[in-house]
């Protein structure tokens, strides 16, 4: 382990409540509020409004501004709507990413999937769980709106279950 690799784990992460470093832009992702704070100012977008070097780092070109599309969503190769025609019972919406994750694991394309699950305390508090098989999928799958502490779980524990 290099000197740079160890540094993050001496940052300290934001107290609850404490004003984002890009303030009122924060998208509340979650990365403040653990040790990888040691990297938000090249990490977040917001900061340094990096955008363009971003995208083009990232897809070999920045947005196209005149693209309405482009303008709000960012730069993508094509964007799709699906569902599933035969929804899976209980689903939350039809299960179709459910269903994809399922079929990756049982093809054996992943070991596991994260599923994000409500806190038994607070139900917008999120907690990342790793299913290994369908039927905890099935148990553990459904979308949560607030992912924005997954970050934090996964800093605190090297193997998460």
């Amino acid at each position: 382990m290099t000197l740079a690799q160890s540094a993050h784990k001496k940052a300290k992460a934001l107290r609850p409540g404490a004003r984002r470093p890009a303030k009122e832009l924060c998208s509340e992702c979650g990365l403040c509020d653990t040790y990888y704070i040691h990297y938000v100012k090249e990490a977040c977008a917001f900061l340094n409004q990096q955008f363009p070097e971003l995208e083009t780092q990232t897809h070999g070109r920045d947005r196209h501004l005149e693209d309405e599309t482009e303008q709000y969503f960012g730069v993508h190769q094509d964007m799709m709507a699906a569902r599933k025609k035969e929804p899976i019972e209980g689903a939350q919406w039809t299960g179709i990413v459910s269903s994809i994750a399922i079929a990756m694991l049982t093809q054996g394309q992943v070991e596991g999937v994260v599923c994000v699950q409500n806190t038994e305390a607070d139900r917008f508090q999120p907690k990342p769980v790793i299913a290994t098989t369908p039927e905890e999928i099935f148990r553990l799958g459904s979308t949560s709106p607030p992912c924005r502490r997954t970050f934090l779980y996964w800093s605190k524990s090297s193997s998460p279950a």
